[in-house]
């Protein structure tokens, strides 16, 4: 079975789902690390999980206040070529 992601869009306060090999072909350009507007979340087995996640990242960046970013969650590099990578949400 393969792995899902999900892809956060704050415009549209949503998650779509899709196969994590997708997200790293088509939304390796996103960076959950330094750009809030939109990226990959991976780790959730459910889309809710996935959003809350998104939305509770978002709001303990807001001001950059990495004190209050839970165990739960944190970035995680993920390569999309040999040697090139991006930064998703992984939900622990």
């Amino acid at each position: 079975m393969s792995e899902k992601a999900w892809l956060y869009d704050r415009r549209e306060d949503k998650c779509f789902v899709m196969y994590a090999s997708e997200a790293d072909q088509k939304y390796h350009n996103t960076d959950a690390g330094a750009d809030l507007r939109r990226f990959v979340v991976v780790g959730s087995n459910d889309t809710s999980v996935a959003l809350a996640a998104a939305r509770l990242w978002v709001a303990c960046w807001e001001n950059e206040d990495e004190e209050c970013v839970p165990d739960t969650m944190g970035l995680v590099e993920r390569e999309y070529r040999p040697g090139k990578t991006y930064m998703a949400l992984q939900v622990f």
